[in-house]
């Protein structure tokens, strides 16, 4: 139990770093500097994090599991499955009406600069991953809990230290399945680069939505958002056939 403390707080105080290295850096210029300047702290400090959390031993890269992490197709299903999951978490936002409290506003403004950019798209899924799919998980099995419900949890917490419900909603659904690539194969390698690859897509959404398209109709909201879960648990299922089946 204590382990389980121990990398939630490290995470939080890491979060608080952040924040205060990114006020240090931006010394009241433009909204713009203030988002690049808080960016840049998310950098150095997510590197810290992770550098930290590999020198204390709270992360475990491979649980014991038999299931090699990259097998093509099943690898580029797992991807695919990822992105769709996450589109469909972000139409559910969107039906929900949540609110992101200016999130979007400032990852939009962070994509000017490279060391956002590596932070948001590269740096910053692999620390989450480090903190709550490889360090969280085995800490759970370890406290006696059962490690798919170690996974469903891990993606509860992963949604909560999101704050705004725009961002916990789809956190929570692709936490879910980020869990389950670490449980299976028992290898963070996996997980991050789905989150990787879930963030880069987002970043690249960012750069292309010059903001002349319309919103999308409620009706329109709700068929792509099922679309979306109903091809991602498709995907999901061949995903795992895929892995199971034997060599």
């Amino acid at each position: 139990m204590w382990r389980i403390v121990a990398i939630l707080l490290t995470y939080f105080v890491a979060q608080i770093a952040t924040a205060i290295v990114g006020s240090a850096l931006a010394d009241g210029k433009t909204e713009t500097a203030r988002a690049v300047a808080l960016g840049e702290a998310s950098l150095m400090v997510n590197v810290a994090l992770i550098g930290l959390l590999l020198a204390c031993g709270w992360v475990a890269r491979r649980l014991p599991a038999k299931r090699p992490p990259f097998m093509a197709p099943a690898t580029a299903v797992a991807l695919l499955a990822a992105i769709v999951l996450s589109l469909g978490g972000n139409g559910l936002s969107f039906l929900l009406n949540a609110d992101d409290h200016g999130t979007t506003d400032l990852f939009r403004a962070m994509m000017s600069s490279p060391a956002c950019l590596l932070s948001l798209a590269v740096v910053g899924p692999v620390a989450e991953e480090a903190v709550f799919r490889a360090g969280l998980i085995p800490a759970m099995t370890r406290a006696g809990l059962n490690r798919w419900a170690a996974a469903a949890l891990s993606a509860l917490v992963f949604s909560l230290v999101h704050i705004n419900a725009a961002q916990s909603i789809p956190a929570f659904t692709t936490g879910l399945l980020l869990g389950a690539f670490y449980v299976v194969t028992g290898d963070i390698r996996l997980s991050a680069t789905a989150h990787i690859t879930i963030n880069s897509m987002g970043l690249i959404s960012y750069a292309l939505d010059d903001g002349s398209t319309g919103k999308a109709t409620t009706a329109e909201a709700l068929t792509l958002t099922l679309t979306c879960f109903i091809a991602a648990a498709l995907l999901t299922v061949l995903w795992w056939k895929l892995t199971h089946r034997k060599q």
